[in-house]
């Protein structure tokens, strides 16, 4: 996942214009595409938002 956001933020960087930008997800060959575009994980709590983000990101447990 990591990778895919870096190779979407270099793809995506310069002073060219796209259409559409680049996702993480372009250039990650084993996620499966859908049609519909996911939506947000948004919690009510900012702890358990954090928490998600440091799973999803960082592959670790909140302190």
């Amino acid at each position: 996942m990591r990778a895919g956001i870096i190779a979407s933020a270099v793809a995506n960087h310069g002073s060219r214009t796209l259409k559409e930008p680049y996702r993480p997800r372009d250039f990650m060959p084993f996620v499966l595409r859908d049609e519909e575009p996911e939506k947000p994980i948004l919690h009510k709590d900012p702890e358990q938002q954090s928490a998600l983000i440091l799973r999803g990101v960082f592959n670790r447990e909140a302190a």
